[in-house]
């Protein structure tokens, strides 16, 4: 009585189980990645408007300053309806 061959854990089936977590790992790693480069190019923005600007030094200190940059950034970034 021969029966089935055995089931073990052939390269096939490694790899068929691994290829799921690679490609959890590597599109975790990419949202990370691209959630960064988010922050980083809002920093930039802020930066650049902070250097760009002429301001009294107290203007630096208020805490709503980074909001008004935010909300300005996002005015001048909507296209008008004219």
């Amino acid at each position: 009585m021969t029966g089935p061959e055995s089931e073990g854990l052939g390269l096939w089936s490694v790899l068929g189980s691994a290829l799921p977590l690679v490609a959890l790992l590597v599109g975790l790693t990419t949202v990370q990645w691209l959630d960064r480069q988010e922050i980083v190019s809002e920093l930039a923005e802020i930066d650049t408007a902070l250097l760009v600007d002429d301001l009294p030094p107290a203007a630096y200190s208020d805490p709503g300053f980074v909001q008004f940059l935010r909300q300005s950034a996002a005015e001048n970034d909507t296209p008008s309806a004219n």
